[in-house]
């Protein structure tokens, strides 16, 4: 690909992702500025964009040289199928800035008590400097003092093996940490329904609790909805599984 001084249109390319045709959780500037703006290699037929031009149509026809595509991708190109100029590999946090990033997780004053520090200290050690790891497990200890359950959490964690590694495999293995972590059956259970909906579809409060009470998961009305179904959302939102926005609307951010 040929490097240019000048401003360079970009196309982000999701290698991996589960995206519709659409690509509707791609933001609207991108989708505004950078037409055709995404690709869906498990639906698309040969790496095609949504239009079903290449990587390559773009480049020769639509906008010469002056491309440059991001492959954004968790499991790489694995079939050998790609062929990139530079491959930039996410760097995992230095011990630093792994610790600062759980502490502030879990809240500085519970982790630099005597009883708990050297827990966290292996915790964040087995974490790797991932920072996915980090967040997840920090926030499940948040506000906990509790020096047997954090060496219990330890436990769980390291029992689950690999998980300092960048695969499907490890990523679901997190996901069944912060899930085994929710509290009550009614929360998993509300926690399960977001499988229905695509990783990063949006989706406000007030209908996600209304499908959860039409559902049966939870009681209660929506005109009253009270702290127990909102709540819920919290300790979704608390366990790093859903992600929320200051207008009330959440995404899924694990897949």
């Amino acid at each position: 690909m040929t490097q240019a001084s000048t401003s360079v249109p970009a196309f982000y390319v999701f290698g991996d992702s589960t995206v519709d045709a659409g690509n509707n959780n791609i933001e609207d500037g991108i989708k505004a500025n950078f037409y055709p703006y995404g690709v869906d290699y498990n639906n698309q037929s040969n790496g095609c964009f949504t239009n079903g031009l290449t990587a390559a149509d773009l480049m020769g026809i639509e906008m010469g040289n002056l491309v440059l595509i991001l492959i954004d991708t968790r499991t790489g190109d694995q079939d050998g199928s790609w062929t990139v100029d530079k491959v930039l590999e996410m760097e995992v946090f230095s011990p630093e800035e792994a610790w600062t990033l759980f502490r502030d997780q879990v809240g500085g004053v519970i982790v630099d008590s005597p009883n708990i520090q050297p827990i966290a200290e292996a915790i964040v050690n087995d974490c790797g400097g991932l920072p996915l790891n980090l967040i997840v497990i920090g926030r499940a200890l948040r506000n906990q003092n509790n020096a047997i359950v954090w060496k219990l959490t330890l436990h769980d964690y390291q029992s689950l093996g690999g998980l300092k590694t960048r695969d499907s495999e490890a990523l679901i293995r997190q996901l069944k940490f912060s899930y085994d972590r929710l509290k009550g059956h009614a929360t998993k259970c509300c926690f399960l329904y977001t499988a229905l909906y695509q990783e990063g579809y949006e989706i406000r409060v007030s209908e996600l609790v209304k499908h959860w009470i039409e559902e049966g998961l939870i009681a209660g009305h929506l005109v009253d909805a009270n702290e127990k179904e909102l709540g819920i959302v919290k300790d979704h939102v608390d366990a790093f599984l859903l992600e929320s926005s200051d207008d009330g609307v959440l995404s899924r951010c694990i897949e």
